[in-house]
């Protein structure tokens, strides 16, 4: 589930808006973005996305994917699900909820 939207099994691409989100308490302004997501050229869903400097130190199971491809982890028991990628030296991190069945 992406923004209240079912996400169908596929390939989608994610982009960033630019448009800002309101960030949490001791948040920087410009540390939540709103993304899309995209599928056969259409937005089918838009969600929010935290994104990290390349500063910013990765621990746990957050470890530094590849540029070229997004890492996926499900966490907590499958309840959420993290999409990790880069663009530009920046980290976003989106986290969603599968959908219940």
């Amino acid at each position: 589930m992406a923004g209240g939207t079912t996400l169908e099994p596929g390939v989608y691409e994610i982009r960033d808006t630019g448009e800002h989100r309101t960030a949490l308490p001791g948040q920087s302004a410009e540390s939540m973005v709103w993304v899309e997501f995209i599928a056969n050229g259409k937005v089918v869903a838009r969600d929010g996305a935290e994104i990290l400097s390349a500063s910013d130190q990765t621990v746990g199971t957050a470890g530094r994917t590849s540029p070229a491809r997004p890492r996926v982890d499900r966490l907590k028991d499958n309840e959420f699900v993290r999409i990790s990628t880069y663009r530009d030296g920046s980290r976003y991190l989106i986290y969603l909820r599968p959908m219940q069945r």
